[in-house]
This record gives C-alpha cells, structure tokens and sequence, in this order.
C-alpha cells in the first residue's frame, strides 16, 4: 500500500515522499525565504537549499528547484548553478 499524502512520524512528515524533520522544514522555509530575495543571506540560502534538495530526493528536488528558479532572483539562480 503507498504511503499517505501526509504519513506523519516521530522525527518528522513526510510529504509525497519527502521526508524532512520538523527542524529540516523550518530551516527549508526559511531558506525559500532567503533565496526569493537578494539579501547576503543568498549564497549561504542556495548551499541549504542544494543540501535539503539532496535529503528530499531526486524527483522532489528537481520539482523543488524549478519552482525556486521562477521566483528567485538572478542572483540566487547562479547560486544555485542554474
């Protein structure tokens, strides 16, 4: 049977098979929030987000990625190789 949408667990949920921790999403939420925006913060915001990418696996973080390359300014999309 394929998990649920939302299958929570003790150290986090999982969302169409991405499984962060309740720390992981705050830190990926506040990392989105750093790369829309061209503050000082971009460079560091692009090395979490490919790190969270990672975690999340391949499909979610290319769907992820593109998402933030539409909205991020060119600043981050070099950031983040793209």
């Amino acid at each position: 049977m394929p998990p649920d949408r939302w299958d929570p667990r003790p150290d986090g949920y999982c969302v169409a098979q991405i499984c962060l921790s309740p720390n992981e999403r705050v830190e990926l939420a506040q990392t989105i929030d750093d790369l829309v925006r061209d503050t000082p913060r971009t460079s560091l915001a692009a090395t979490r987000f490919n790190k969270l990418m990672a975690k999340a696996g391949r499909v979610a973080g290319q769907v992820l990625l593109k998402t933030v390359v539409e909205i991020a300014p060119a600043t981050a999309r070099s950031h983040l190789g793209v």
